[in-house]
């Protein structure tokens, strides 16, 4: 949420500036007034409680960054202590506005009553403003797919909140750190999620490899894609309560274990460990005999005498793998081009692409 808060004469001034003063207009597709309205509200709210760190965590970094929780302080609450208690928003008038710099800009000037006076607000939101409400409206009206919806402002707030979640999307744009960091940290306790980029760039591949992402949306965020991806994401975790298992004939017996399971295998002193979460077992067989076998559930040889369940790569460096599990599994020099190909061959077919068809 990028939004900029003043009141008063100077601090106006800076949210002018900061936005990039244009001609006013209707208000461009990518706001809807309600919500304008509703984060209008929020902010001056939060300005009412003094609670300044929300203004902080929610605005837009270029302002934000100028003023310390300190200077909000004590630039602030002068106004709040001499307004006197809140009683109304007598009135508030919402714009658009096209900036110097080109981009789309909504503006919100609202008048709110107080015992002793009133104070003019002026809320500037650019076009990314308003994103997470918008993707938070979205999948609340869609009544078919159950489910509570949290806001995080930053990577850092999401990963300091300790709650694991079905499905994340995370805005390239976010302030605190990349989204790529962000994902590999959710990645290092949750290899289930489901992550979605929210993205205006198309080039998405090498992103997608380092956190598993399932998909990604294109910039203006549109309603119809987001809920073709939200469908399809419940879709595959109902496909994914039907697991797949197979029979291993181990040393130690027969073992029934689930493909997602299996982490990798490896030949050694004439035999295979088969590595899953469950433990390692040992099987009596051939190592390409078992990637015929396994080569339709996602399985590959990097190496040979290593056979990879694609799913739980975590990076490749050099001509080493990192599993999910932790382990390293070796690239050998001749397969490593053939073999990134055919990694990022499954990874491309395991996004569902949200695109314009």
């Amino acid at each position: 949420m990028k939004k900029v808060l003043c009141f008063i004469g100077t601090i106006l001034l800076i949210v002018m500036t900061a936005a990039g003063c244009g001609s006013k207009n209707d208000l461009a597709d990518c706001f809807n007034e309600e919500t304008v309205r509703a984060e209008t509200e929020k902010a001056i709210a939060h300005f009412n409680d003094k609670n300044y760190q929300a203004l902080i965590d929610e605005g837009k970094t270029v302002f934000v960054d100028s003023l310390s929780l300190d200077q909000w302080q004590e630039t602030c609450d002068p106004y709040v202590d001499k307004a006197g208690s809140f009683e109304s928003i007598d009135s508030m008038v919402i714009a658009g506005q096209k900036g110097n710099d080109g981009r789309d800009y909504a503006v919100a000037i609202a008048v709110a009553k107080y015992s002793d006076g009133k104070i003019q607000f002026s809320i500037v939101f650019d076009d990314e403003a308003l994103l997470a409400e918008q993707i938070k409206n979205i999948i609340e009206s869609e009544k078919n797919i159950p489910g509570q919806v949290d806001i995080y402002h930053s990577g850092k707030k999401l990963l300091e909140s300790g709650c694991t979640y079905d499905l994340i999307f995370l805005d390239i744009g976010m302030k605190d750190m990349s989204v790529i960091e962000t994902g590999k940290r959710i990645r290092q306790y949750d290899h289930k999620v489901k992550i979605v980029f929210i993205t205006a760039f198309n080039d998405y591949a090498a992103a997608a490899f380092d956190v598993h992402a399932f998909s990604y949306i294109l910039k203006p965020v549109i309603k119809e894609k987001l809920l073709k991806v939200m469908n399809e994401a419940y879709q595959w975790f109902l496909e994914e309560e039907k697991t797949i298992k197979l029979e291993f004939n181990t040393t130690e017996g027969i073992a029934v274990i689930e493909i997602r399971q299996i982490y990798y295998f490896e030949y050694e002193n004439r035999k295979i460990k088969m590595v899953t979460s469950h433990g390692n077992y040992y099987l009596n067989a051939k190592i390409t005999d078992m990637y015929h076998r396994m080569g339709d559930y996602g399985f590959e040889m990097p190496h040979k005498s290593f056979i990879v369940n694609l799913c739980h790569i975590r990076t490749i460096i050099g001509l080493d793998i990192m599993m999910t599990n932790g382990d390293m599994v070796v690239l050998s020099q001749k397969k490593a081009s053939s073999f990134r190909k055919k990694l990022f061959e499954f990874i491309d077919k395991q996004i569902p692409s949200a695109k314009e068809e």
